[in-house]
């Protein structure tokens, strides 16, 4: 028997760039079929700090979310109630290294083709959601989205603090500057290593 909570649970994966594309396709769905947004990146890609996940960089507005670890204890002490699609997930989705088995074809979800993709038709009412209280949006194959899903990622204060300041600090405030793109060189195929991989830190600290 279920307890009423229906949920969205992304598995962030790969680059800042692919996580932003799937966290925008998560939106809408999470939006449209009313379900509650849970974002994982707690993958070692991202961190190197379980404790800090996504949530420590931002929340939502207009829709219901979780953070991360009022999510876990939530699903430790409910998880027996609880029905999970892909099923495979109901025994991985608390394991902090999901990086290892995401690949897998049997945690994916049918339907992730460019030509097919179901998250995407249930976002837009063209087919019925999925009944099961959890499901897993693993961060990875094709993804739709709306650029102006956007407005829904409010950054902490602490983020947009550090962005004024090194705007200001580096005289960035001309209006000819809509985005400013700053890159670590993270990929190994494009010289980053080791030493590139502590960027969220750099940025937190």
């Amino acid at each position: 028997m279920g307890l009423n909570l229906k949920f969205v649970v992304l598995k962030g994966m790969e680059g800042f760039g692919d996580r932003l594309q799937c966290l925008l396709q998560a939106i809408i769905y999470a939006k449209n079929t009313k379900r509650i947004l849970v974002v994982d990146w707690s993958d070692k890609a991202w961190t190197h700090e379980k404790k800090i996940n996504s949530d420590f960089y931002f929340r939502f507005k207009n829709l219901l979310f979780f953070p991360y670890e009022t999510f876990h204890e939530y699903f430790l002490s409910n998880g027996n109630e609880l029905s999970v699609y892909p099923e495979i997930w109901k025994d991985y989705l608390l394991d902090p290294n999901y990086e290892n088995f995401i690949w897998k074809e049997i945690f994916h979800v049918s339907g992730t083709s460019k030509e097919d993709n179901t998250f995407w038709r249930i976002a837009n009412w063209k087919q019925l959601d999925f009944k099961e209280d959890v499901v897993v949006m693993p961060g990875i194959n094709w993804r739709e989205y709306y650029y102006e899903s956007f407005k829904e990622v409010v950054f902490n204060k602490w983020i947009t603090d550090k962005i004024n300041d090194y705007a200001k600090s580096n005289s960035l405030i001309s209006k000819r500057y809509d985005v400013i793109h700053l890159r670590a060189g993270s990929k190994t195929w494009a010289g980053g290593g080791d030493g590139d991989k502590n960027l969220a830190n750099q940025i937190k600290n």
